[in-house]
């Protein structure tokens, strides 16, 4: 993981919140998530659709990825950008198969939306943050910084 991200990712970790912190704002940040998509559906003159149906995890939504900016469809998987409750912090799930110039758009807007996008295979990595209770949350196993800001909990 790349120092900066390090950084990043702990920069939110927050001690004693497992799915959102102290000062989340769920009407604000869905509300920011509809402005980006109403962006996104113009320049790609396709619906991104948002999956807010989430319950106990560290993420609000998924903002559905049209295939027509896949490289190649995959059956039974989910393409879509994901928005964690925590620090405008956002991943993208099937990033291998985006086409190179549509996830440099989608890069981009995100900037601009003022998100923090972070690589998924860079949160692929055993969770080592402040928050003691969150390294055990799953038993034996280790959690990761994926589940820490990104998965159902």
């Amino acid at each position: 993981m790349k120092i900066e991200t390090k950084q990043i990712l702990l920069e939110f970790d927050e001690v004693g919140s497992f799915e959102t912190p102290t000062d989340f704002d769920y009407n604000d940040l869905i509300f920011q998530i509809e402005n980006l998509k109403l962006e996104l559906e113009a320049i790609f003159n396709s619906e991104f659709k948002i999956d807010d149906q989430i319950q106990d995890a560290s993420f609000i939504c998924d903002l559905i990825i049209p295939n027509k900016l896949l490289i190649e469809l995959v059956a039974n998987y989910q393409h879509s950008i994901r928005f964690s409750n925590f620090g405008k912090l956002v991943t993208i799930n099937g990033i291998e198969n985006i086409n190179s110039d549509n996830l440099e758009t989608l890069r981009k807007l995100l900037k601009n939306h003022k998100f923090l996008f972070i690589e998924p295979n860079e949160i692929d990595a055993d969770y080592d943050g402040k928050f003691d209770s969150f390294k055990t949350i799953y038993g034996e196993r280790a959690s990761t910084w994926f589940e820490r800001y990104f998965d159902y909990l």
